[in-house]
């Protein structure tokens, strides 16, 4: 198990190693480049010390993704817009919202006369 925090508790699931199917992953890379990036024992074992530097245990990569989340505050900005489908979409909602509005409005206006002149 993987204390997050002092109120909660995760269980990991161990995921078997994509070169040597009977071994669990216990290191992952912390290099983006890198053509592998979970390694079981056997995997470690038949790499250079140096290779070795570059990788961390499952607690380590848990603590750099569980900062990670807890430093984003706010909502993402995305630095792409979106697709023009979804913009189509929406502003066809925005314009469905719109047209109700004013719909609504109409009919308030409407029983607002018929109750005046009762």
């Amino acid at each position: 198990k993987y204390q997050m925090d002092h109120s909660s508790t995760a269980s990991l699931k161990s995921f078997p190693c994509p070169l040597h199917s009977s071994e669990s992953v216990c290191r992952f890379n912390k290099d983006p480049e890198s053509k592998q990036v979970s390694y079981c024992v056997e995997c470690v074992m038949d790499i250079s010390k140096a290779e070795r530097s570059n990788l961390l245990n499952v607690d380590q990569t848990l603590d750099i993704i569980i900062k990670g989340l807890n430093s984003q505050k706010g909502d993402i900005v995305l630095d792409t817009p979106p697709p023009q489908s979804l913009s189509s979409v929406i502003q066809q909602e925005d314009e469905l919202l719109s047209k109700l509005s004013q719909h609504i409005l109409s009919q308030k206006e409407k029983t607002y006369s018929v109750f005046k002149n009762i």
